[in-house]
């Protein structure tokens, strides 16, 4: 027993012996403990970088420890690849290139105000190069007037956006209908141009007003005229409404269509008529025939409509080869001037198909 002790010790000492004989190069490295990686830095302080948003305590591995993107420009920040790049400026419609006036006071006097949805689509229909500009409130744009920018947009039409206070410097009192257009004067046509435009062998019809000067009574006649297929209305230059905004409100588009001849003599207009063989035929209260017993067929015609307070004047009554008068309750004494005018255009529409 003896023995064996003492070999188990020699043997003991000799491993002991042999591993304290090995060069340090070949030794095993030892372990290192959880959180031996850290290294200490002067102060007693780690080198532990903690990860944004991680409370402070066992940091992680060197290898393992977030890095910031060099892309990041602060925190929070999407890479510069992945930024949404600015949109294009928006494609405003042209501006306006003359000097906008400020107030209706500043308008030449060869320009015009026409307002309201309906007779600035007929005039960018038709007219679009008589638009100087049209005039809109910034940031009260509805679907009807946003149609009309687009459609102005397509035709090069200048287009200014006014803030309300302009705006309401520059439109006509009434309903605008946040539109209106900036035009040069509307251009009449002389009685010989309604002649060779409309020849006599075409079978025209024409309205001639005596004295109507209320502008919405002028509108909604050109309106009935155009609706029944008149070619033209005849007015005087004197004791008659002109052409305005008001009157291409009131006739919504129409004027765009129906042409308006300006006169400086009625009487003399109408025997002018005469000669190219045209049938006379004015409106009065009593004596006339009924609207429906006219001949309205037989070759051109001439309606004649008088005025708001006198109706037709005698020196043009007796250049009127017929009369005609449409029935109305006793009670009531007469008819507007344009349910007038329309009441008879209808008449000479049915019966002239």
């Amino acid at each position: 027993m003896r023995n064996n002790n003492n070999n188990k010790q020699r043997n003991t000492a000799g491993k002991n012996s042999r591993r304290e004989a090995l060069p340090e190069d070949k030794k095993r490295p030892a372990l290192p403990r959880h959180g031996d990686e850290r290294k200490a830095l002067p102060g007693g302080r780690r080198n532990s970088q903690a990860l944004p948003g991680r409370k402070s305590g066992a940091a992680l591995p060197e290898h393992k420890i977030a890095r910031a993107l060099p892309d990041h420009k602060a925190p929070g920040a999407l890479p510069a690849h992945k930024t949404p790049r600015a949109l294009p400026p928006r494609d405003e419609p042209k501006a306006l290139e003359a000097a906008t006036p400020k107030s209706k006071k500043d308008l030449a006097g060869d320009q015009e105000i026409i307002f309201g949805i309906h007779a600035v689509e007929e005039l960018l229909e038709t007219k679009p190069k008589q638009i100087r500009a049209l005039h809109v409130i910034a940031g009260s744009v509805g679907y009807a007037v946003g149609r009309l920018l687009a459609r102005a947009k397509e035709l090069g039409v200048s287009v200014r956006m006014d803030s309300k206070e302009a705006f309401k410097a520059l439109a006509p009192q009434g309903n605008h209908q946040g539109i209106f257009a900036i035009v040069d004067s509307i251009e009449y046509l002389s009685l010989d141009e309604v002649l060779e435009r409309f020849p006599a062998d075409k079978k025209p019809l024409l309205v001639i007003l005596d004295g109507i000067e209320d502008g919405h009574n002028l509108g909604a006649i050109i309106r009935s005229a155009h609706a029944f297929g008149a070619s033209a209305v005849v007015t005087a230059e004197r004791r008659s409404a002109a052409v305005s905004g008001f009157v291409a409100k009131a006739a919504a588009g129409a004027l765009a269509h129906c042409p308006v001849a300006r006169v400086g003599n009625l009487a003399q207009a109408m025997d002018r008529l005469i000669e190219e063989n045209y049938t006379l035929v004015a409106t009065t209260v009593e004596g006339g025939r009924l609207p429906w017993e006219i001949p309205w067929d037989i070759g051109p015609i001439a309606l004649v409509i008088g005025g708001e307070h006198a109706g037709v004047r005698p020196i043009i009554k007796k250049r009127c080869h017929q009369l005609m008068t449409i029935p109305i309750a006793e009670t009531q004494e007469s008819l507007n001037a344009s349910v007038a005018a329309a009441i008879a255009l209808y008449e000479a529409a049915k019966a002239r198909k």
